[in-house]
């Protein structure tokens, strides 16, 4: 359960796990007969009537699944001091345990650390105020006597004074032959840029071609251009401090390609 208001958040959580034990399948039974042979042993003749006792084997081998992560969060950057929730979910028999790491160090539930769980097997790690300790390695780690399993992943918080919006410091440069519209942005993180044409988002396919690298360019190739794609075409980065966006119209004529 989550409190939150303009001053902080609290939370507190709890697992219930109920195993199901099945009709008989859980502990089945053997009857073994024993004959105990008509005479004394050490002075001692049996009764008659317990020539033959039934005895009780217990033919469980304690039925288990390991551990298995069937959802996983992915890496993570956010700025400084901003809500961070990781969320997984594992399944096992008997019920795991489930184990939140930093860099190695367990991680506990203290002002802005949350550890969460229902009882449909989803565990969450919540960092109510991201903070620059908190960059890392992030494992999340299940066991049970079926064996054990773990994730890792990346978070990385940046300082509010290294944050930088991006910036286009290259527009539209065009080739016309393939139609080829590239771009460049800078700031910190480095920007992701996107492309859209007419508002919709662009993807690589037969048609179009989008490429990008990790220094903030990206170019959209047209290979074979066709009136329909005369448009309005917008490239968009964005990082955790905020977005830009440059736009062009591109005129597709019977013979060549004009963008203004």
């Amino acid at each position: 359960m989550l409190a939150e208001n303009p001053t902080g958040c609290v939370v507190s959580s709890a697992c219930l796990a109920v195993e199901s034990m099945g009709n008989q399948d859980k502990m089945q039974f053997k009857t073994i007969k024993r004959t105990i042979e008509n005479g004394t042993a050490n002075g001692y003749s049996p009764p008659q009537q317990n020539q033959s006792e039934p005895i009780y084997e217990n033919t469980d081998q304690g039925k288990s699944l390991g551990p298995q992560f069937v959802k996983m969060p992915s890496d993570v950057t956010v700025s400084e001091g901003k809500l961070v929730r990781l969320d997984c979910q594992v399944t096992g028999r008997p019920y795991p345990d489930v184990t939140w790491y930093l860099n190695g160090q367990q991680i506990l539930n203290d002002v802005t650390h949350k550890i969460l769980v229902n009882e449909a097997g989803s565990h969450a790690l919540m960092i109510t105020q991201a903070s620059p300790l908190d960059t890392g390695i992030i494992t999340c780690a299940a066991k049970n006597k079926g064996g054990k399993t773990s994730f890792q992943i990346n978070l990385n918080v940046i300082e509010k004074e290294q944050l930088v919006a991006p910036k286009f410091v290259e527009r539209f440069q065009t080739i016309l032959e393939p139609v080829t519209l590239s771009a460049r942005a800078v700031g910190t993180p480095i920007p992701k840029l996107t492309w859209q044409k007419d508002g919709v988002l662009i993807q690589t396919g037969q048609e179009t071609f989008v490429s990008s690298d990790d220094n903030g360019s990206s170019a959209l190739e047209i290979p074979v251009a066709r009136l329909a794609d005369s448009a309005w075409y917008q490239c968009t980065a964005t990082n955790v401090a905020g977005s830009a966006a440059t736009t062009a119209r591109l005129f597709i004529q019977a013979e060549k390609a004009q963008i203004l």
